[in-house]
C-alpha cells in the first residue's frame, strides 16, 4: 500500500465530513446539514436489526446514491490486504490470569513473522508480562518489560514464581514511567513491543525506538481520546495540511467496535433518556448542549422524571407527570430517532479516524528512514483496536 497516497484520500474525505465527526450528533441539532438530512430520514425507518447491521457493515443498500456512494467510499479507505489469522499454541498454564481477548492478541502477536528471528524483547507499557511470558515459553530468550505500575509488576513475579520460576532469569521488570529520558538496553535484535500502549505512550515507544539501535518495531495504539495535540500530526505529510480533530471525534475511534445486539440495544436506552433530557433543556429553557458525565447503570431502570431530576439540579421542582409526558410526545421520540441516526451515519467515520492517526504514525516511521507495514491484525469483533504498525529499519 502505498501510504501517503492513502492518507492524502483519508485526509480528503474527513475533510468534507469534518463537521459531523468533530462533534456529538446532539449538538448538531440546531444545525441544519443538509448532506446527510435524506440519510438520516432513510436510517430512522429502519428495523432494530438492520441498524445493528448497518452498523457493521456497509452491505445494505439504499434507495440514495449518495448514501451508497458514502458507504462504498468508506470501505475502499479501510481495505487493507488480507492477512492469516493463525494462532499459536499456549500451554494453559501461562494464559492464567489473562482475560479472552487478551489471550487471543497474545496468541495472533506468537505468530507474527518476526517473532522467532528475535533474541530479545523489550515490552513496553507490559503490566504483569502476560505477553513477555508468552514470548518465553520452550526457549532460552530474554525479555525486559517496562510499567509505571509497579503492582502490575508484582502480579507478574507472583505468577511465574507459581508456573515457571527458571523464567524470572530471563525476563525481568524495571518500574519506570516510559518517556523521552529513557534509555533502552543495546541490543540490534530486540523487538521492541508496544501492545496497546495508552495514549501518549505509543508515540513514545516510536521515538524511543527511532533514538535506539533496536531494529524492530511491533506496536498497537489505544486510547486516542488521551493523546495530546503534540503526539498528533507526526508526519510531513499530517502537518502541511492538518485535520484538526476534537476530542469528541478521538473519543469516536478510541472506542467505535462492533455492536452486538445487547450492546446496541444498551446504547439506545442511554440516549434516548440523555437525547430527551438535552431536548426538554433546550425547549423549555433555551439550555445548550450540557454534558452530562456517565450515568449509572440503574438510573436507565428509572422513570424518565425521576432520571431527569437526578442529573439537573433546575428540574427538581418540575412536575413528574409533565416530564414523563413529555418523554412519551410523538415529537420526542421522532427527534431522538434522528439523533440516534445521525450518530449511526457518523459512527461510520470512528474507524477511518483511527486508520488516518495510525498512517500517520506510519508516516512518520518512514520520513525516519525505516521499512513500515500497517496491518488489521487482530478480528476487530475480539480485540477493536487492531491497526498493528510494524516497522523494520533499512
Amino acid at each position: 500500500m502505498n501510504l501517503e497516497k492513502r492518507f492524502n484520500e483519508l485526509h480528503s474525505f474527513l475533510e468534507e465530513h469534518i463537521e459531523l465527526i468533530n462533534y456529538e450528533p446532539l449538538e448538531h441539532y440546531e444545525i441544519q446539514l443538509p448532506l446527510y438530512k435524506r440519510w438520516v430520514e432513510i436510517i430512522s425507518t429502519l428495523s432494530e436489526d438492520q441498524k445493528i447491521s448497518f452498523t457493521n457493515s456497509s452491505q445494505i443498500h439504499f434507495p440514495i446514491d449518495s448514501l451508497n456512494q458514502f458507504l462504498e467510499r468508506v470501505d475502499q479507505l479501510l481495505s487493507l490486504n488480507e492477512i492469516s489469522q493463525k494462532l499459536a499454541e499456549i500451554h494453559v498454564r501461562y494464559l492464567q490470569n489473562i482475560n479472552k481477548k487478551k489471550r487471543y492478541e497474545v496468541k495472533r502477536i506468537l505468530c507474527h513473522k518476526e517473532i522467532e528471528n528475535a533474541e530479545s524483547y523489550i515490552d513496553i507499557g507490559s503490566g504483569a508480562g502476560h505477553l513477555s511470558t508468552c514470548l518465553l515459553i520452550n526457549n532460552s530468550k530474554k525479555s525486559l518489560c517496562l510499567d509505571a505500575n509497579i503492582d502490575y509488576q508484582k502480579i507478574g513475579k507472583e505468577k511465574l514464581k507459581k508456573i515457571d520460576p527458571e523464567m524470572l532469569n530471563r525476563l525481568s521488570f524495571k518500574e519506570e514511567f516510559v518517556g523521552p529520558q529513557t534509555n533502552l538496553p543495546i541490543s540490534k535484535n530486540s523487538i521492541i513491543l508496544g501492545l496497546h500502549a495508552c495514549g501518549n505512550l505509543t508515540v513514545d515507544i516510536m521515538n524511543l525506538y527511532l533514538k535506539s539501535n533496536q531494529k524492530t518495531l511491533i506496536s498497537f495504539g489505544c486510547c486516542y481520546h488521551k493523546l495530546t495535540e503534540d503526539h498528533l500530526y507526526l508526519s510531513l505529510s499530517a502537518q502541511k495540511k492538518k485535520c484538526f480533530l476534537t476530542n469528541s471525534a478521538l473519543t469516536m475511534a478510541a472506542k467505535i467496535k462492533p455492536e452486538s445486539k445487547k450492546s446496541f440495544k444498551k446504547k439506545v436506552l442511554v440516549k434516548n433518556y440523555r437525547y430527551a433530557l438535552h431536548l426538554y433543556l433546550s425547549e423549555k429553557y433555551q439550555k445548550e448542549f450540557i454534558p452530562l458525565g456517565n450515568a449509572a447503570k440503574d438510573d436507565y431502570n428509572l422513570e424518565f422524571s425521576q432520571y431527569a431530576k437526578k442529573y439537573v439540579e433546575l428540574l427538581k421542582a418540575e412536575s413528574e407527570e409533565e416530564l414523563n409526558q413529555f418523554y412519551q410526545l410523538k415529537s420526542t421520540k421522532l427527534f431522538i430517532n434522528n439523533i440516534l441516526s445521525l450518530g449511526l451515519i457518523r459512527a461510520k467515520l470512528g474507524k477511518l479516524i483511527e486508520l488516518y492517526i495510525n498512517l500517520d504514525r506510519a508516516l512518520y516511521l518512514a520520513e525516519n528512514g525505516c521499512e513500515v507495514e500497517i496491518e488489521a491484525y487482530f478480528d476487530e469483533e475480539i480485540s477493536p483496536r487492531n491497526y498493528l504498525l510494524f516497522s523494520k529499519k533499512k
